[in-house]
């Protein structure tokens, strides 16, 4: 488990998927993608995180 500074990314390529959202479509996520994403949290984030930008937490 990682933790991440979003301050440090570039905010266009963040996409909170735990709003049940699909960051392409903008159409509600089905089960279940739906069920998963809002119990991990899950955040997409595009390219690539830098190293000063997360630490390792777990």
């Amino acid at each position: 488990m990682i933790k991440i500074d979003k301050n440090q990314l570039d905010k266009a390529g963040i996409y909170d998927v735990s709003n049940g959202v699909d960051p392409e479509t903008n159409a509600k996520l089905g089960l279940p993608g739906l069920a998963y994403a809002k119990k991990d949290k899950e955040v997409l984030i595009l390219r690539f995180i830098p190293k000063n930008a997360y630490e390792i937490i777990k």
